[in-house]
């Protein structure tokens, strides 16, 4: 079920014009990728993929007798360096877009992954595309919707970082993270993570339930993190940067 303020969802999947004809008539608005309101709807925006960044803090530390108030939890640095890279979104107008052969690769084969997933547990899937929360400004982008419940996010990764999934029957962190995002953003109760490589003609998938927990706290930090963002947006524009 989706949330009752409509979030954005922006076409960067291919999207079939039937599909974006049964989104705009639930209340959602679709841009085409690459137009001027996909870039602005996307723009500084922080995304379910990089969620684990803003929120992986340190544990900190129970109070000793040396240290009678202990540590409180803090971000780390790769909090402070997605900070730096929605800022330069914001100051200039554009997306910094990242490519590497292990993306391609998982590209190339995200369709083989979602047809082998649809032939093992009998779910239809169906892409959705870009989904922004309807407050703050972050959002997610769904691998695969299933009906009103539930979502798959599908990796193709290497063959010995599939063995290692396998092995240890769950996602890594991050992962776990960027779905309890996406389950948040899109108001699922759960989310398959699937992952396929051609080389070991075999699928995993490994159910993962909603967490209220830790999306609690993970919201926490991500409202801290934005906050963060739009006080040092501003604080570089007072001080002449930026293009707009």
């Amino acid at each position: 079920m989706l949330p009752t303020d409509q979030p954005v969802v922006i076409n960067e999947t291919d999207l079939s014009e039937l599909e974006i004809k049964q989104l705009r008539a639930m209340g959602f608005e679709v841009a085409e990728q690459g137009s001027d309101e996909w870039q602005q709807e996307r723009l500084g925006l922080a995304t379910a993929s990089r969620f684990y960044d803003i929120t992986n803090w340190t544990k900190g530390t129970q109070p000793t007798s040396r240290n009678p108030t202990g540590t409180a939890p803090k971000p780390q640095m790769t909090y402070y360096h997605y900070r730096n890279e929605l800022l330069a979104e914001r100051l200039s107008g554009k997306i910094k877009r990242f490519s590497s052969k292990p993306i391609e690769w998982g590209k190339k084969h995200e369709e083989d992954a979602a047809a082998e997933y649809e032939k093992v547990t009998s779910n239809q899937v169906k892409t959705l595309g870009f989904i922004k929360h309807s407050e703050l400004d972050a959002g997610a982008s769904l691998d695969r919707d299933i009906n009103e419940d539930g979502c798959v996010e599908i990796k193709c990764p290497n063959t010995d970082t599939m063995i290692d999934y396998v092995l240890n029957d769950a996602p890594p962190p991050q992962y776990y993270c960027q779905m309890q995002g996406q389950m948040w953003i899109a108001n699922k109760k759960w989310c398959d993570f699937v992952t396929f490589d051609p080389a070991l003609g075999e699928i995993f998938i490994k159910r993962i339930d909603r967490d209220e927990e830790y999306i609690t706290t993970m919201v926490a930090r991500i409202e801290t993190f934005l906050a963060e963002v739009d006080r040092r947006e501003l604080q570089l524009r007072d001080m002449g940067y930026g293009t707009s």
